[in-house]
């Protein structure tokens, strides 16, 4: 399967999560809400103490028993953190505030065995994961602030990267989770979402969204999808030719992981052992990764006929080339997965109405859709915080110079503040399919997004 998409040069140069633009080919029941409380609390503190990147961490041996030390035993409260419990049947807390758990990230190098890049290297999926630990771990150790020189220099076959970028101040990410910490038990399992990052991006390109979502009691996977990411992107430059194979290969990325993590959940020498609810996923993902999102949950089967993934609960694609989900097969009214499309009208890489607007009113319900009027493309990721310009001039990539601006720019609503209503409507729909909490239907309203005002218009066909 080959997909061809044009486009611009402007889009992928370091704007780094696009593929397609407006240029591109085309290819082809009213819920009723229990009245549940929603609860209030702080936010978290926003400190941070810049530290090293994750160390590699193996998969465990097999073994007869569990490590040592582990928390075997239930809860005496599952799921709650004092008083403060995750979304459920009977809480509907509010998706905008950090969910009641602590946050654990560590990073893991896999490498497919069934899987090999266009230039007929195994495909290493260098692979971020984020999820529930303890309180007690959490409040003795420093979180952690991603940077990406040191990333990249953990990073195999990018040993150039770091000495390309020189000594430009790139920026980093700081984030309240915890490198290496141990996986919270006793809470039974916690529901498992994968994230897919756009074009020339990388896996920790979300984090104001990731790390929310394991606060609310998710394990969140996300992979870097090699041959497409911004290590990539600075290394040999905008090109191309290999987004077929790309978009041919990231789904199998995601269905690996996902089986992954079904592995680590059934072996007792694992610390994820009992602890990810394999059976009940959700796909997320921006740009080029929001395709992603469609053609994992609708892919061939054993027999090579596309068919929905039955462990796949609802998805939601942020600025998705929408565009492309007839590659996946699918024919929009038969899709009745539950699916809350996000887009930007102020988007420059991709245009709205094709790849965002047209696509959701094609498909079947239930169905939403977050409309950012002043938002843009990397509204709806964390490149806003970084300094790429400056790498761009470096460089040499004159282009890229618009393209970074494309939600980053002073005619766009402020970032961070789009960042909460994007947590609002894409951790809602999470909490209310995978945690089975009606009560968070009250948050995937209009009037949930009041505070928001004339920004967001937020439309729901169920």
């Amino acid at each position: 399967m080959r997909i061809v998409i044009a486009g611009s040069a402007v889009l992928c140069l370091l704007g780094m999560v696009a593929c397609g633009s407006s240029g591109g080919t085309t290819v082809d029941a009213d819920a009723v809400v229990a009245d549940v409380p929603v609860q209030d609390v702080p936010a978290a503190d926003d400190g941070f103490q810049a530290d090293v990147p994750i160390a590699d961490v193996p998969v465990t041996a097999d073994a007869d028993t569990p490590p040592a030390g582990f928390e075997w035993d239930a809860s005496a409260t599952p799921n709650c953190v004092g008083t403060f419990c995750a979304a459920g049947p009977d809480y509907a807390p509010d998706p905008m505030t950090p969910g009641p758990f602590p946050v654990g990230v560590r990073r893991v190098v896999f490498v497919d065995p069934n899987q090999t890049n266009f230039d007929g290297t195994p495909r290493t999926l260098v692979t971020e994961i984020w999820y529930p630990t303890t309180k007690e771990f959490y409040d003795s150790h420093p979180t952690f602030a991603y940077d990406i020189k040191a990333d990249v220099a953990l990073a195999p076959g990018y040993e150039n990267v770091l000495g390309m970028i020189g000594d430009v101040d790139v920026g980093g990410f700081a984030v309240p989770a915890v490198k290496d910490a141990p996986v919270r038990h006793g809470d039974g399992r916690y529901p498992l979402v994968m994230f897919s990052h756009g074009a020339f991006g990388i896996r920790y390109q979300s984090i104001f969204y990731t790390v929310a979502l394991a606060s609310h009691g998710y394990v969140v996977v996300a992979p870097d999808h090699e041959k497409n990411t911004l290590y990539d992107l600075i290394q040999n430059g905008y090109n191309s030719d290999h987004l077929g194979e790309s978009a041919w290969a990231r789904p199998l990325d995601i269905l690996y992981l996902m089986d992954q993590m079904t592995t680590w959940d059934k072996d007792p020498t694992s610390e994820f052992y009992k602890t990810i609810e394999t059976d009940n996923v959700g796909i997320t993902g921006h740009s080029f990764g929001g395709y992603t999102c469609f053609a994992t949950a609708f892919h061939p089967d054993a027999n090579g006929y596309p068919d929905f993934d039955p462990r796949i609960k609802a998805i939601v694609p942020h600025s998705p080339a929408g565009y492309l989900i007839g590659a996946t097969g699918a024919y929009g009214p038969d899709w009745h997965l539950p699916t809350t499309i996000m887009g930007g009208e102020m988007d420059n890489t991709l245009e709205y109405q094709q790849a965002f607007k047209t696509p959701w009113d094609d498909l079947g319900g239930p169905k939403w859709f977050l409309d950012i009027k002043r938002g843009g493309h990397f509204t709806f990721s964390d490149i806003c915080r970084l300094n790429l310009l400056e790498v761009a001039d470096k460089l040499g990539y004159e282009d890229a110079k618009n393209a970074l601006t494309d939600g980053c720019g002073v005619e766009n609503w402020d970032y961070k503040e789009a960042n909460k209503a994007i947590n609002l409507y894409s951790i809602a729909t999470f909490n209310r399919y995978l945690r089975h909490s009606p009560g968070s239907a009250q948050f995937m309203t209009q009037a949930a997004g009041a505070q928001f005002g004339d920004e967001v218009v937020f439309l729901s066909a169920e």
